[in-house]
C-alpha cells in the first residue's frame, strides 16, 4: 500500500490535466463495480486512495472467474473517466487462465496545424558568388556604428533579405 501511494504521489497532483491509467490485478473486491463481490478493496485502503487522487474505476463485470465463483479483481482506474469512449471484459484467449481480458478505449485526439503554404529554399541552386559578393559589398562597421541592439537587428535583417534573393525558392 505505501509503494502504491508513492506512485500516485509521484504521477498526480490536484487539476493534473495529464491522463493516468493505472491497470491490473488488485486482487482486491467491491460490490460497487460487481453486486455479488465482497468489499475487501475497502478493508485494504485502496477504496481512499483512489478517491484522493480522484481516480474512477472502470471495469464493471467480472474479470476472474473460478468454476464456483467470479469476482471483479481486474481493473481499470483513471483521473479522467471522461476520455474512455467504452470498457470492458473480453473472454480470456486461454482455457486454463481465469483471469479475463480488459479493456478500455481511449479518444486521443491528435490536432494537426493548418496547412499553410511555404517556400522552399533550394540552396544547392543558389548563387554562391553573388551572395559572397554581397556579404563584401557591405560595410559592416558603417553599419552597426551607433547603433542599438533593435537598429542593429534591423540592418542585419535587410541584409539578409537582399542575399536571399540569390537563392532561386520553390
Amino acid at each position: 500500500m505505501t509503494e502504491f501511494e508513492q506512485i500516485l504521489d509521484k504521477i498526480s497532483n490536484p487539476g493534473n490535466p495529464n491522463l493516468i491509467l493505472i491497470i491490473g490485478d488488485f486482487n482486491a473486491k467491491s460490490s460497487t463495480w460487481n453486486v455479488d463481490d465482497t468489499d475487501t478493496f475497502k478493508r485494504t485502503g485502496k477504496e481512499n486512495l483512489t478517491s484522493t487522487y480522484g481516480l474512477v474505476q472502470m471495469i464493471s463485470n467480472p474479470t476472474h472467474i473460478l468454476p464456483n465463483s467470479s469476482t471483479c479483481i481486474d481493473l481499470i482506474f483513471t483521473n479522467q473517466p471522461n476520455l474512455i469512449t467504452s470498457s470492458g471484459v473480453h473472454s480470456s484467449l486461454h482455457p486454463n487462465c481465469h483471469h479475463q481480458i480488459i479493456y478500455a478505449d481511449i479518444d486521443f485526439k491528435v490536432f494537426y496545424p493548418p496547412p499553410y503554404e511555404r517556400k522552399i529554399w533550394h540552396y544547392s541552386r543558389a548563387n554562391v558568388d553573388a551572395i559572397r559578393t554581397s556579404i563584401n559589398n557591405i560595410n559592416w562597421d558603417r553599419a552597426f556604428i551607433n547603433a542599438n541592439v533593435n537598429k542593429l537587428v534591423e540592418i542585419f535583417n535587410t541584409y539578409l533579405i537582399n542575399i536571399f534573393e540569390y537563392f532561386i525558392p520553390n
